[in-house]
């Protein structure tokens, strides 16, 4: 059996007339066209559809064609949810090659293809619970059950169903020993990024709450007042709105935002946000590192990477940073990078409520270099 995944062309619409009217229904909830009900003018509109979904970032397309006959469709398309990072995958068969591992294989490649071209971080399928052959075919493709899909109500045949979610997450390349390194925030990101904000030593930050920031709570009070599932997922809504408005600054050539990552972990936050008016010559950096990764050296490299690339790609004269006097090890990680104390405000900001001095250090960008040769 000779298998492969082909664009749709303009001259398939008979297969696809064919693909609609006969393929296996029984288990299929999703309002294809009813047999019969396709003719050459509605199959060319979809063959139309099938080929810009390559093109406009909508999705994903191709004909399984096995023997040189057409005997399935599959695609996959953005899933739009919290980490926008995600597609789902539909396909649909002929009879005739149902249980020949056609539509496994065809899953399966559609996979690399989501995961390598379009740098998705997880597919998934979506099928009724009474579904056996798609529940089993999907897993020999390397699917596992993520539980019961519960975002609405399934109506099958007049009754109630329940539908089954299975996924695969993008295996990413094992790192070992690669050190410090910053890397751009992206979507599939977004948990590293909430657990960074709800473990960071909160003595030494001024950051509000995100979810008090976002006002998608009025008080502290009412997030307490949410069960563990709504605060983690407006979190999480929270930091995609910060991915991905620090990548729109980027584009913009304004804000630096990256992740720290430690031996393929993300361990931290690293910004130079860039100033308005007179002061644009001066960038401020900041960084947040979570706790169980402090006093390791780590926050110094990032630093360093951060200079490096904030005055190589940023026309800033020099750059400052607040730090809290208590906070002396943040102190130590500047003043080792180069930065000098340029002033002290006496007791200009409270420390676990008590005021304290707030000290600004500062380097230029030819002492940066200097330090570093």
């Amino acid at each position: 059996m000779n298998m492969e995944l082909r664009q749709w062309y303009f001259g398939d619409e008979k297969s696809l007339i064919n693909l609609y009217d006969n393929f296996d229904r029984s288990c299929c909830e999703y309002a294809y066209p009813e047999p019969g009900m396709c003719d050459e003018s509605r199959a060319n509109f979809m063959i139309r559809h099938y080929v810009d979904m390559g093109y406009d970032g909508d999705g994903y397309a191709r004909a399984i064609v096995v023997d040189g006959k057409v005997v399935g469709h599959i695609e996959y398309r953005k899933r739009f949810d919290i980490y926008n990072a995600d597609c789902d995958v539909e396909i649909i068969l002929l009879p005739e090659v149902c249980g020949r591992g056609v539509g496994s294989e065809a899953v399966r490649r559609m996979m690399e293809n989501a995961f390598c071209m379009h740098n998705y971080e997880c597919m998934y399928a979506t099928m009724l619970d009474t579904n056996i052959s798609a529940r089993r075919m999907v897993e020999k493709a390397g699917m596992k059950y993520c539980g019961i899909d519960d975002s609405g109500e399934c109506i099958f045949q007049g009754k109630p169903c329940t539908r089954v979610v299975y996924g695969i997450r993008r295996q990413r390349k094992e790192i070992k020993n690669a050190g410090v390194e910053l890397k751009q925030w992206e979507a599939c990101d977004i948990d590293a990024l909430a657990k960074i904000f709800e473990t960071v030593d909160g003595r030494f930050d001024d950051i509000p709450n995100p979810i008090l920031r976002s006002r998608r709570a009025r008080s502290i009070e009412e997030i307490e007042s949410w069960d563990e599932k709504k605060r983690q997922i407006q979190m999480l809504y929270c930091m995609r709105e910060y991915v991905d408005l620090w990548n729109v600054l980027e584009r913009q050539d304004d804000d630096i935002y990256r992740a720290i990552v430690n031996n393929g972990e993300i361990v931290g936050l690293i910004s130079v946000s860039m100033q308005n008016g007179n002061r644009s010559i001066d960038g401020l950096l900041g960084y947040m590192i979570m706790q169980e990764f402090c006093g390791r050296g780590i926050a110094t490299k990032a630093v360093k990477l951060m200079l490096d690339e904030a005055f190589s790609q940023r026309n800033l004269h020099r750059i400052s940073a607040w730090v809290y006097k208590p906070n002396e090890a943040s102190s130590r990680v500047l003043e080792k990078n180069g930065f000098c104390l340029e002033g002290i405000q006496k007791d200009a900001i409270l420390c676990e409520g008590n005021p304290t001095d707030h000290l600004l250090y500062g380097l230029l960008r030819s002492d940066f270099f200097n330090f570093n040769n």
